[in-house]
């Protein structure tokens, strides 16, 4: 367990798994509530899953990355706008947005097997923002930033494809 996320012993299980899920993101990454490079192993990833896990039945075919995060709409706004420019450093970006986008990204697979397509765009552009920030260390402790976008490029899972809402939405 993994004493960071303030939890009860045993209380780290990181969850059920959808099966699309389960057959395509095979790496024990995705079941490491210790590693901060794996998704749901710093705080804010770690939380984001366990919240939608007691709300899973709130999930649906609509449901989309942003709809789990709904607090970070403005940022989630900013980043869309710089899709278009290089990958810049977290002191430009929300250090915490990153890790929170890149949990409710693996959490919207892990729990309903499927992604949304800027929901997907949104998640990679959180992966290359973290990895780029990863100067001096080691190769082996970014591992799970690599495996994460390796797996999120192979994915041909179920997908839905939506069109980016304003913060009213």
């Amino acid at each position: 367990m993994n004493d960071e996320h303030d939890v009860a012993p045993g209380d780290d299980d990181l969850g059920p798994k959808h099966p699309v899920f389960a057959a395509h993101f095979r790496d024990p990454i995705y079941d490491d509530a210790g590693d901060d490079f794996a998704p749901f192993g710093n705080d804010a990833g770690f939380d984001v899953l366990h919240d939608w896990i007691a709300r899973r039945d709130e999930i649906d075919g609509s449901t989309t990355v942003a709809d789990l995060i709904p607090q970070w709409s403005n940022e989630l706004a900013d980043l869309r706008a710089s899709a278009d420019l290089p990958v810049v450093d977290l002191d430009q970006i929300d250090v915490d947005l990153v890790d929170v986008l890149i949990g409710a990204g693996l959490t919207l697979l892990r729990l309903a097997g499927r992604i949304d397509d800027d929901g997907r765009a949104l998640l990679v552009r959180a992966i290359d923002l973290k990895a780029t920030n990863c100067t001096g260390i080691p190769a082996s402790a970014v591992r799970p930033l690599h495996v994460m976008r390796a797996d999120l490029r192979s994915f041909r899972g179920l997908r839905r494809t939506t069109v980016p809402s304003g913060p009213e939405s």
